[in-house]
């Protein structure tokens, strides 16, 4: 039945591309603010955002402008809420030492690294080292405002043959966990070095005493490979563990950096151990005649519990994308392609989830529409109801003017608690003259952080570890350093009641895995509720694998 819903999304594309056609469902997303930046500085394209560094149960918004004249100084702007259009940075952290330069050329924050329930923030210094090797600064989340770095990770004696101009840091991700022990880990890509870009991908595995010495190096196998340059991870096979998932590219002329060239993906499993051999690789485009452009893979696009990869590229037919469905196999993984019917270059951003469903919505950023200016640049979101892949867009927001280049995003997650998420999206402008660029934080439905039916701020629950095997502690975490949990319920996915525990009184409480006969559960998705001395519940998912 999946397999023919596919067939029939594919069918439906194709009229698409050969009826003329019109969407009349566009509309703009809310504009909340706006940030304008000086005249020759933009906004950095790698940025993980969503986590929440002071441990309030919201995300914060982290950014930083760079400005290539001017490269030591980078500083990180910090908000604890959502700003409006007379606010001030909570924090303005800059690098902690003179005359080191590329400090907050890429951020992650989104992944809590040392296991405290709180996301921890690490900066990327491009040009740190007497080789500009670079390195990344991690703060432990919340020990706001932030002082000095808790980590410091150089790329010094990092590389394959030499260190100069490697670039450690460049890319970063911390939201995922590769060896399922419920303590997310971070992921570094380093493009270098000099005059051989072989691409290096180093895994860093989170703890309460977090290690300097990477797990795991994946390097690319020839010259000018940038194995890495796409770097995600997601739980393509859905055994509880993210999968390391890269792209690289393998010039015709192998003594040459650019020229025709061949683009391939691959996967790296996780697991308890971890390997630098791909599980599955496979050949994505050719170029001069078509490439690659973005990557996404920590979503589920038809629901049914395994992540997909999406990546998207351009043909002299125009803008595609070719989706990897998950499965249980790894080894048994087949692309899907669709033409794009809106505009004549489109690079995806980031999955998303509009609904709170079990589909999740993606967002693109389509440089240029049919007949629109060039590279004006627009943040278009698909959001997803089904197992068929809907490629009408749901919202479109447009830039100012040709070269704009408009619409490179990041989703924040729901800043301000009112069930809407909200995005920042940016310009990256080329045009003739000035370049002025400016960022926006967009929403579907705001309610301003004055209004009296704002949702307060309030606790959460977390889990640790998720996946869990033996068993999983129950953390209330927020604002109300007051409250504690009083009871605690775990259901299965069909409702029925599992396990249950009352007459509480604490932070944490900690399951064994056990049902309410003292039986071990079996491996899938539970909810857990719990309910805290204000009367207030929460509830929340976890995972419980063999």
């Amino acid at each position: 039945m999946k397999q023919f819903s596919r067939v029939a999304c594919f069918i439906f594309v194709m009229l698409c591309v050969l009826t003329p056609c019109r969407f009349y469902a566009q509309q703009a997303l809310q504009e909340i603010v706006r940030f304008n930046i000086p005249e020759g500085e933009h906004f950095p394209y790698s940025n993980e955002m969503g986590g929440d560094l002071n441990g309030d149960g919201r995300p914060d918004l982290v950014f930083s402008c760079i400005d290539e004249y001017h490269y030591s100084y980078f500083p990180v702007y910090i908000y604890y809420s959502i700003p409006d259009s007379n606010a001030v940075p909570d924090q303005i952290l800059t690098i902690p030492w003179p005359n080191v330069g590329g400090f907050g050329y890429s951020l992650a924050y989104a992944g809590d690294l040392n296991g405290d329930g709180i996301s921890d923030l690490a900066v990327g210094v491009r040009y740190y080292g007497i080789g500009i090797s670079g390195a990344i600064l991690i703060y432990y989340g919340g020990n706001c405002p932030f002082t000095t770095p808790d980590v410091l990770i150089s790329g010094e004696g990092m590389g394959y043959t030499h260190d100069w101009d490697l670039y450690f840091g460049e890319d970063m991700i911390t939201d995922c966990d590769l060896n399922g022990d419920g303590i997310n880990d971070l992921l570094v890509y380093a493009p270098g070095p000099q005059y051989e870009e072989w691409g290096n991908v180093y895994v860093y595995l989170g703890g309460e005493l977090f290690a300097t010495t990477p797990a795991l190096h994946i390097r690319g196998a020839v010259l000018y490979e940038q194995l890495g340059a796409d770097m995600k991870t997601g739980d393509i096979n859905g055994d509880g563990y993210d999968d390391i998932v890269l792209t690289n590219r393998v010039t015709v002329n192998p003594d040459g950096s650019y020229g025709p060239c061949h683009y391939h993906l691959k996967i790296y499993p996780g697991g308890e151990s971890l390997t630098n051999v791909p599980i599955f690789e496979t050949l994505l485009a050719s170029a001069p005649y078509a490439g690659i452009n973005g990557i996404i893979a920590n979503g589920d696009l038809d629901g049914d519990g395994y992540d997909d990869i999406v990546i998207s590229g351009a043909s002299q037919d125009g803008p595609w994308l070719k989706v990897f469905y998950g499965q249980g196999d790894l080894t048994e993984l087949t692309a899907i392609d669709y033409m794009l019917p809106l505009g004549v270059n489109a690079i995806i951003q980031s999955y998303c989830n509009l609904n709170n469903d079990l589909f999740s919505d993606f967002f693109v950023n389509h440089r240029t529409l049919s007949g629109g200016p060039t590279e004006i640049g627009n943040f278009v979101i698909y959001k997803q109801t089904n197992g068929i892949l809907d490629i009408i867009p749901d919202y479109i927001n447009t830039g100012e003017h040709a070269f704009n280049d408009y619409g490179w995003g990041f989703n924040l997650g729901d800043m301000n608690g009112d069930g809407h998420p909200d995005f920042f999206v940016f310009s990256h402008d080329h045009a003739v003259g000035n370049h002025i660029n400016y960022a926006t934080i967009l929403s579907e439905s705001y309610i301003n952080n004055s209004d009296e039916y704002i949702q307060p701020a309030r606790n959460v629950i977390r889990c640790y570890p998720n996946p869990f095997r033996d068993g999983v502690s129950v953390r209330i975490a927020g604002a109300d350093k007051s409250v504690q949990l009083t009871s605690m319920e775990v259901y299965n996915l069909k409702g029925q009641l599992v396990h249950s525990r009352k007459n509480l009184r604490g932070k944490q409480i900690r399951w064994d895995g056990l049902d309410s006969h003292g039986n071990k559960i079996g491996s899938g998705i539970y909810i857990v509720r719990a309910s805290d001395t204000k009367g207030n519940t929460y509830s929340t998912r976890v995972v419980n694998i063999k």
